[in-house]
This record gives structure tokens, sequence and C-alpha cells, in this order.
């Protein structure tokens, strides 16, 4: 069996790549573990809207 992302899996891998990339994100760790969450939350909005987190939801949820 052989497993082929769709261009759309594809195109939302790479802009989560570039995202992340682009975000700071051990910064933002660094940050969050001095007690300023505030990029550490922007950045999970950031994710969120992406639609990121529902992958593990049933289409049909």
């Amino acid at each position: 069996m052989k497993f082929v992302l769709s261009a759309e899996q594809r195109m939302f891998g790479e802009t989560l790549r570039k995202l992340l990339g682009a975000a700071g994100t051990a910064d933002a760790a660094r940050a969050w573990a001095a007690g300023d969450t505030g990029p550490g939350r922007a950045l999970w909005s950031a994710v969120a809207e992406t639609g990121a987190f529902a992958v593990a939801v049933p289409e049909e949820a």
C-alpha cells in the first residue's frame, strides 16, 4: 500500500511549516517559561486559525 499526500495536505503542511518557522517558536517557549505567556498564546491562536487542532476530530463532528 502506498500513501501519498494530496495537494491539499501538502499545502496544509507547508502552511504550518512557514507559520512555525517564522513565529519564533523557541522565543515564545522561553518567554512562557519566564512568565510571559503573550507570545505563546499568540502562536497558539495562529496555529488554531489554520485548523490544525481540528485534524484529530472526526469529519462528521
